[in-house]
């Protein structure tokens, strides 16, 4: 698993859940099925294709790096601009 899914594993629900808000606006198909359906009914198990594509290719989408600077290993929602330890010192 890469760095990316772990820091999205990491999100609470109230963040996994805004993340995959924002998502919806940039992705189609069966990805934004699956957030769909995440989102109105987040305990109901996905099939095990649906759980593929979400771990594969949703999961890791749901953090990108801080924008500070490249010493920084923060992640944040998508199209926030900083980490919360960088928001703190340079937001």
């Amino acid at each position: 698993m890469g760095e990316f899914e772990d820091a999205a594993k990491r999100l609470s629900a109230a963040q996994q859940k805004e993340a995959m808000k924002r998502l919806l606006d940039q992705v189609d198909g069966a990805e934004a099925g699956i957030v769909r359906q995440k989102l109105a009914e987040p305990n109901k198990p996905l099939s095990e294709a649906q759980q593929k594509v979400f771990d594969n290719q949703i999961l890791p989408s749901m953090v990108e790096k801080c924008s500070q600077h490249s010493s920084c290993k923060g992640f944040t929602l998508p199209g926030d601009e900083f980490c919360e330890s960088c928001a703190i010192r340079f937001g």
